[in-house]
């Protein structure tokens, strides 16, 4: 990662931690279209919380997905979008969708075992837990 794009990521959580969450937004979406990183993907895709804001994401996700490969951050993404809007089934699919493509990504298999857990679905929570191992 250059040294501009951990400025980028690093200046937005700066913003994020004030609350200034327009301008921390809009930080973290100029790190996510040039150094695609998951951690500006993951913190906009929880910081949307209003259905216009889910939308938005989202749109931005899909383009940059779009431009560039399906990876499991983008997948992990749209799952946590849709969790906002109370999808769980296209949740779990998206997360699957990620552990596919990174058979090692602790983060799908968390996401994966939270969605279980929610569920009350306490065997498929513990073997999300123990999959990346």
């Amino acid at each position: 990662m250059t040294a501009s794009r951990r400025t980028a990521i690093g200046s937005a959580g700066g913003h994020w931690s004030t609350a200034r969450y327009s301008f921390s937004a809009s930080a973290y979406r100029s790190a996510a279209k040039w150094a695609l990183a998951p951690q500006a993907l993951s913190v906009l895709a929880n910081a949307a919380t209003t259905p216009e804001a889910v939308e938005d994401t989202r749109s931005l996700v899909l383009v940059l997905r779009d431009r560039d490969q399906d990876r499991p951050g983008y997948r992990l993404a749209l799952g946590t979008l849709a969790l906002r809007q109370r999808d769980t089934t296209l949740a779990q699919g998206e997360f699957e969708a990620a552990a596919k493509l990174d058979t090692k990504s602790a983060l799908a298999y968390l996401a994966l075992a939270k969605l279980a857990w929610s569920r009350n679905d306490l065997e498929a929570a513990d073997k999300a837990f123990k999959t990346p191992q």
